[in-house]
């Protein structure tokens, strides 16, 4: 992990004096979480319930600034710092007072959100003048996790409860695969990230696996 990130640094500075002056977008995003093996369930970006008191619930949400550096008239390197909101439904959770059957208190639903702030690097391949497919490295660092309870069936129904994930490591390398659109003023991007650890700290690896990916949906806007 040291080793890569060392080369990593090494190749953004490199890019830094690219004699041709980069190309920066501020862009805005809409992301799904995605289990690749994980207990967890896509969020869609805005859900409706009406039996909640939050009646609107938002998923993913991102802000970010992308930096395009020209190499030639075929490849140029995209880096990109952004700062984004991530939303999960996890698997319903049983509750119980004791162990036999007859302590069963009822199923709560519950739903994780997350932030992350993420650096990465993109090398992408321009086969027409606009349009770019590319393929990257990056690291998510996840700043916060809380998970939120909302019970059915349990004792004083209606109740919600909020806690605090530790169990995940706080940071994730990806690989990100965009396809991109650069007009002069505009950015329109699509970014898959497959998260290459278990996110499970420790001891609670011997769990299993627990991999994500990300979609996000990017606009940009040339920054003069």
């Amino acid at each position: 992990m040291k080793c890569t990130l060392i080369a990593f640094a090494l190749l953004m500075a490199r890019l830094s004096y690219a004699q041709d002056l980069p190309d920066y977008r501020i862009t805005v995003s809409t992301n799904f979480r995605l289990p690749l093996r994980a207990p967890i369930s896509m969020f869609p970006f805005i859900r409706f319930k009406k039996d909640i008191e939050k009646k609107v619930l938002l998923g993913g949400v991102g802000i970010g600034v992308s930096r395009f550096i020209p190499i030639n008239s075929q490849f140029n390197v995209k880096t990109m710092v952004n700062f984004s909101r991530q939303v999960f439904w996890n698997e319903t959770s049983q509750f119980n007072k004791g162990p036999n059957p007859q302590d069963n208190l009822g199923r709560a639903n519950s739903v994780t959100t997350e932030y992350h702030y993420e650096v990465g690097g993109i090398l992408h391949y321009v086969p027409r003048k606009r349009f770019s497919v590319g393929l990257g490295l990056g690291f998510q660092v996840l700043l916060v996790s809380t998970r939120r309870f909302q019970a059915n069936g349990i004792s004083g129904g209606g109740s919600r409860y909020k806690t605090r994930n530790r169990e995940y490591k706080p940071v994730m390398p990806v690989v990100p695969l965009e396809i991109s659109w650069k007009g002069d003023k505009m950015l329109y991007n699509i970014r898959g990230e497959a998260g290459l650890l278990n996110r499970y700290k420790k001891d609670l690896t011997e769990f299993g696996p627990n991999l994500f990916g990300l979609i996000c949906f990017e606009i940009g806007m040339k920054i003069e």
